[in-house]
Order: C-alpha cells, then sequence, then structure tokens
C-alpha cells in the first residue's frame, strides 16, 4: 500500500494528477465538492471513499490538543505501543548480523575505529 500525504492542489493541477495514478483506494473529506471528485476519480478507475469531517486527521488533532499534558502524553503512548505491535521480523537476529559484518570490518582493517570524543570534537567544530 502506498500512502500518500495530504495534498493540496488546485482544481486542474488535482484532474491532472488524480488521472496519472494508477487505480487506488482514493479517501476523500466530505465536503461540497467531495461527491464530484469522487464521481471524477471513480471514472478513471479508483476506488472511492468518503470520510465524515469527525474521522480526518485535522478534526482528530482538534479533539486531542485540549486534552491535558498527562492525557495526551497516555494518548501518544497508547498510539506508539500500537506501532511497536507490528511484526517487523527477527530485529534482534539482523542486529546480530550487523554486529557481525561491523566486527569483521574492524578486524580485518576495512574500518577504522575512531574514539566518539574524537567525533564529537569534530561535529561541535564543523557547527561552528
Amino acid at each position: 500500500m502506498r500512502l500518500l500525504p495530504e495534498l493540496r492542489l488546485s482544481r486542474k493541477a488535482f484532474s491532472t494528477f488524480i488521472a496519472a495514478q494508477p487505480p487506488a483506494l482514493v479517501l476523500f473529506e466530505a465536503c461540497g465538492t467531495a461527491h464530484f471528485w469522487g464521481r471524477t476519480a471513480h471514472a478513471l478507475g479508483h476506488e472511492v471513499r468518503l470520510l465524515p469531517a469527525q474521522y480526518t486527521f485535522r478534526e482528530i488533532e482538534s479533539q486531542v490538543r485540549p486534552l491535558s499534558e498527562p492525557e495526551r502524553a497516555r494518548l501518544a503512548l497508547t498510539l506508539i505501543e500500537s506501532l511497536e505491535n507490528q511484526d517487523h521480523g527477527d530485529v534482534a537476529q539482523d542486529w546480530r548480523v550487523e554486529i557481525e559484518r561491523r566486527w569483521s570490518e574492524i578486524k580485518s582493517g576495512a574500518a577504522v575505529t575512531v574514539f566518539a570524543s574524537e567525533v564529537f570534537e569534530a561535529v561541535r567544530h564543523s557547527l561552528k
């Protein structure tokens, strides 16, 4: 699935844009012109869904902003945890392989180590 960010296009630019896209699920915030653009996108082979305003990001964000800091923090933690529960494969095994690769490069001399203090000093110097 390819998710495009919220786009702000002129009518002409949007018409050209939607015509150039491969058939996809297109979500429109329900508004005065959503039905027109929905029919246009549908005629071009897209599956169209209209979202009630209360389900759009802006509306959800406007409902969250007035929450207290602890309530927003709890909500943020819940959202982050919902992302962490996704299966990302065996990350630990991937890191073990990467560590072995890096250690082999160091032992063979292909990679040169540098003290962290030297790296930080070089970065500080470059930022001046």
